[in-house]
């Protein structure tokens, strides 16, 4: 996975030298998401940070690919049973699972301002950890545990695609504040072990840095 990723960030240095990127857009942002796979499962926060290249291909095209760490997961409640076997109903356990994400994204302005934007395409996923976090309350005493998930029975590549849309607003000389909205869909892998497949949506935000007009 090492390998992936240098080569990825040598591939857009180079591009960089070679004055291939047109902008540059630091973001951060939320998640909201959930397991298909299960059911009583509940959407669960999450966070994301990264950058995406943006390369211009035409005046309404641009080539968007990304990097960022993404945390997607559910939330579940009242599962937990007491040792007589009662379910505790004010139990909530939320899982996460924190990728490394790269989508490679078309965006697509329709309009002559160019300020509103469509985008979509392909993204792949490695799965870097998955955590549990459990809460509930056992004879009037508050528990709050955490502990790291064995993802050994996963495939730890996430494959799906996303769309989506957003804005850009000016912002001083050659910048833009940069507003995203993604829904993902994660797709199955045939003959493998299967990630967690989600439905997330993502909104960030990300200050715009251009390099060319």
């Amino acid at each position: 996975m090492k390998k992936q990723i240098f080569l990825i960030l040598f591939i857009l240095c180079k591009l960089t030298l070679l004055g291939q990127i047109t902008a540059v857009t630091p973001k951060i942002g939320v998640t909201l998401s959930n397991v298909r796979d299960f059911n009583g499962m509940q959407y669960k926060l999450g966070y994301l940070i990264g950058t995406s290249i943006e390369y211009k291909l035409s005046q309404k095209i641009v080539f968007k690919p990304e990097i960022k760490l993404a945390q997607k997961g559910t939330k579940q409640n009242g599962f937990l049973t007491d040792e007589n076997g009662f379910l505790l109903p004010d139990s909530k356990s939320y899982i996460s699972y924190n990728y490394l994400s790269l989508p490679i994204l078309i965006e697509y302005h329709p309009l002559s301002s160019n300020h509103i934007f469509l985008s979509g395409g392909p993204y792949i996923g490695y799965l870097l950890k998955s955590t549990q976090r459990t809460i509930t309350t056992l004879n009037g005493e508050k528990y709050d545990s955490k502990k790291n998930l064995d993802v050994s029975n996963y495939n730890l590549w996430d494959v799906g695609f996303c769309v989506g849309g957003g804005i850009n607003i000016p912002f001083l000389k050659k910048g833009e504040i940069k507003i995203d909205l993604l829904y993902e869909y994660a797709l199955s892998i045939v003959n493998q072990k299967q990630p967690p497949r989600t439905n997330t949506f993502s909104l960030s935000t990300g200050y715009k840095i251009r390099f060319g007009n």
